[in-house]
């Protein structure tokens, strides 16, 4: 088998497997960690999934670039800003460091926050979760369910939220494992 072919279809079920519901539109955010030996070009993989998939409001950025296991941050740009200037969100940012409004310079915070600390209490905020979920793990609140995060107040909608990024999941999986590209899947 073609090792570049081979490459491809183990980063493209990464991508399934961890961000399913960012690219299904379900979901802000999400990561997934990767070796460089492991994966050749891995900038040029970025820059190609990006060419097909920014109009669609969803990017690919590389976090802990020059870390031997780097981290792959896919997110719909627009979302995240959404998410990340409310009130709620900026006073956490505040809190631990983060100044400004902008998403370029947040993301330049949490890369170099990553560098500092293996996971930040923050990134929930960079992956979409509610803030007060945020806060409720900073402050070490006993925490209601978890799941894709940990869920610190009663919310039937986040129970049902869990069971669609499931179904994002599969479903992308197993088309991926079909050979289907993701880029026809979105």
């Amino acid at each position: 088998m073609d090792h570049a072919y081979c490459d491809i279809g183990q980063f493209e079920q990464l991508m399934a497997i961890h961000c399913a519901p960012v690219l299904c539109h379900k979901k802000a955010a999400g990561m997934f960690h990767i070796t460089k030996k492991d994966f050749t070009d891995i900038s040029k993989k970025l820059a190609y999934y990006n060419q097909q998939l920014n109009s669609k409001d969803i990017y690919l950025t590389i976090l802990q670039a020059d870390q031997q296991r780097i981290t792959i941050y896919i997110f719909r740009q627009q979302v995240l800003r959404c998410i990340l200037k409310r009130k709620n969100s900026q006073k956490i940012l505040k809190a631990v460091g983060y100044h400004g409004t902008e998403l370029e310079q947040h993301l330049k915070q949490l890369d170099e926050r990553l560098h500092l600390n293996t996971y930040p209490h923050e990134i929930g905020l960079f992956l979409g979760y509610p803030p007060q979920d945020v806060e409720g793990f900073i402050n070490q609140a006993p925490c209601f369910i978890s799941g894709y995060w940990k869920v610190y107040r009663f919310n039937r909608n986040i129970i049902r939220l869990f069971t669609i990024y499931d179904e994002c999941i599969q479903t992308m999986l197993k088309a991926v494992l079909q050979g289907v590209p993701i880029v026809q899947l979105i």
